[in-house]
């Protein structure tokens, strides 16, 4: 998506499409949201049902 942003978007798009990177961004990103709900600005609604968070 950055990609076909165009402009400024699209050197980031291709540096996070890198596997090195990707090796990182991945887990880190499912780190982030399965706990978005204990983050500052998190609200209710940011949290999984308890049987989700389970299943993890």
């Amino acid at each position: 998506m950055l990609v076909s942003a165009g402009r400024g978007w699209r050197p980031l798009g291709h540096f996070l499409a890198l596997r090195p990177v990707r090796w990182v961004a991945d887990p880190l990103y499912r780190l982030i949201a399965r706990n978005r709900s204990h983050l500052p600005g998190g609200t209710p609604y940011c949290s999984l049902p308890q049987s989700a968070r389970d299943a993890q």
